[in-house]
């Protein structure tokens, strides 16, 4: 018999905390909207970030955030690492560019949905100018950039 009420007791706290109602987000850390990208080239397929550590710089790249026209830092704004660029925010608008070499505008827009705790983000109207791109994965904006 007390195993019956054991078992009835838990039965009714596990039906009881599923209940979206109560739900406590105090304690929830949510991941931010990402952008991550690759520049490769065209001609060999070959990242130009493939001899950079990760860390490490790439010698005149700039980032610039279009929205307030301030260039953004290594290793605090971004971060490059197994030959890619992550953000360390989402930016609508932003110009990355290496002199001589290529010069590009990456836009998008951000959609945030109601999930729970944490929202997923839809990233749409995706556009890079003055270059050709693919995106690659679906749980945050990824774009292979080919220059």
């Amino acid at each position: 018999m007390r195993r019956l009420i054991f078992i009835l007791f838990i039965s009714a706290s596990l039906i009881q905390c599923d209940s979206d109602d109560d739900l406590d987000c105090s304690t929830v850390l949510c991941a931010a909207p990402v952008l991550t990208f690759e520049l490769i080239d065209t001609d060999t397929n070959v990242s130009i970030l493939a001899n950079i550590p990760n860390g490490g710089t790439l010698d005149g790249l700039v980032i610039t955030n279009n929205e307030d026209n301030n260039e953004l830092v290594v290793n605090q704004d971004y971060f490059i690492g197994q030959e890619r660029i992550f953000l360390n925010f989402y930016l609508e608008d932003i110009q990355v560019s290496l002199e001589g070499i290529f010069d590009i505008q990456i836009s998008s827009q951000l959609e945030t949905i109601p999930n729970g705790c944490c929202p997923t983000y839809n990233y749409n109207n995706v556009a890079v100018t003055n270059a050709t791109f693919e995106t690659t994965d679906p749980e945050g904006l990824f774009l292979r950039i080919f220059i």
